[in-house]
């Protein structure tokens, strides 16, 4: 579900010109249609014009029901968004987490080697008497 232009002024508390300005700065993304219509996604609405639930909610108190049934709707979407933001973070630190320990791995091999190489370059003599 996309909002119009007067649907996010309206669900945000902020006048429409605004929504317009931060869209057309690009602080705030939209789609626009081949009618010039634009398209906010709930979502991205809510990361730039973050809902105050107190003060919506007492604005919202004479609305009709429709009104509430749309920010409900907005609410889940935003939801859903947060819960797929979290599991791509989620995996991202573990995938973070498994290439360091591979490099720390590949690490503690360079120098066990090198340590090696150390060794065996000195003789059999300066080993035997600790030099």
């Amino acid at each position: 579900m996309e909002l119009s232009l007067s649907a996010a002024a309206r669900l945000s508390g902020k006048a429409k010109a605004t929504i317009h300005r931060a869209v057309k700065s690009g602080k705030l993304s939209a789609r626009r249609d081949e009618g010039g219509v634009y398209h906010i996604d709930p979502a991205e609405l809510s990361r730039v014009f973050p809902l105050n639930v107190h003060e919506t909610s007492q604005r919202n108190a004479a609305e009709p029901p429709e009104t509430h049934l749309e920010r409900d709707a907005l609410l889940v979407q935003e939801v859903a968004h947060l819960k797929e933001s979290l599991t791509r973070e989620r995996e991202t630190v573990d995938d973070l987490r498994r290439r360091l320990d591979r490099a720390e791995d590949r690490a503690y091999a360079l120098t066990h080697q090198a340590t090696l190489d150390q060794s065996k370059a000195r003789g059999f003599l300066a080993r035997l008497l600790g030099r």
